[in-house]
């Protein structure tokens, strides 16, 4: 995919996206970004198709071992965080 490619992909699905959660958005792909820039960040994103019954895990910038230890230690965060009820997630 060319950088013109991509440009005009991301537009599209960037005028697809109801104004309220644009916000939401733009502050996700810039950390996702950020992770692609940096070589000290990485992430993990888990997309639930709820119709298809099915998960995707994409690791970014993270091999699948350092992928595995986040979600190890997001579940673990969300386990403490429900015992507290501390609003951990935003």
């Amino acid at each position: 995919m060319t950088n013109d490619e991509l440009k005009a992909r991301v537009v599209d699905l960037i005028s697809n996206i109801p104004d309220e959660k644009l916000g939401h958005f733009a502050i996700t792909i810039e950390k996702v970004a950020n992770c692609y820039q940096s070589p000290t960040l990485r992430a993990v994103l888990m997309v639930q198709d709820d119709v298809n019954q099915t998960q995707s895990i994409y690791a970014i910038n993270a091999w699948k071992e350092q992928a595995s230890e986040m979600l190890t230690a997001l579940a673990d965060g969300l386990r403490r965080a429900e015992k507290e009820e501390n609003g951990l997630l935003n």
